[in-house]
């Protein structure tokens, strides 16, 4: 049995660890393409568009940049597109250039049972889950507008990705806990940490 102290000192430990976590890191293929179109002189900045909203970190990075620019999403109808071409070049250039890739965990950061997740099929469950929001958005009579079904899902996830930063070794033994007792890993999340990757997304 997990005792409360030592939850609530796992909780701790881990707000502390999020609260440095400034950016996400972004997968190094994504990052490459990202910098290059930022460097090139004849792209414009919706040309990104496309690659920041197949990236979770990089589609945190520039709603970040718009909220501080002042930038509401919603006049912006929830379009990457749109918020991109609100914000400054020189910010967005920026932003794009201080992201970093994704360093897979090296050997000493493997879990003991040598379960590894994958970032990449995070980030492709995140691209499944804002495409599927979005047909289904877009099929209902009334309901949600398909762009901001497509932005929730696509970061609906980032719980995980900020905990995979943070301790990838711990967050592999979770995953492959949750997997070998057929357990959500939100069961899981809440034994060990107190909260669980939706929370921390938040």
């Amino acid at each position: 049995m997990v005792k409360v102290s030592g939850r609530l000192e796992d909780v701790r430990r881990i707000n502390v660890a999020l609260s440095q976590v400034d950016s996400l890191t972004v997968l190094p293929t994504v990052a490459v393409q990202a910098v290059a179109m930022v460097r090139d002189p004849l792209a414009v900045p919706a040309d990104l568009s496309g690659v920041v909203s197949a990236s979770p970190a990089l589609a945190v990075a520039v709603l970040r940049l718009a909220a501080r620019q002042g930038i509401d999403v919603r006049s912006c109808r929830y379009s990457f597109s749109n918020v991109i071409s609100r914000l400054p070049v020189s910010a967005l250039r920026q932003t794009i250039l201080q992201s970093q890739p994704f360093l897979s965990p090296t050997m000493t950061h493997l879990p003991e049972d040598g379960h590894v997740l994958c970032r990449q099929d995070l980030v492709l469950h995140s691209l499944a889950v804002a495409e599927c929001a979005r047909l289904l958005a877009e099929r209902m009579v009334v309901g949600t507008d398909g762009n901001l079904a497509y932005m929730a899902g696509l970061l609906h996830d980032i719980g995980k990705l900020a905990l995979q930063e943070i301790m990838p070794k711990g967050f592999s033994a979770m995953v492959g806990q949750a997997r070998s007792e057929t357990r959500s890993l939100y069961e899981i999340e809440w034994l060990y940490l107190g909260t669980d990757h939706s929370e921390i997304g938040r």
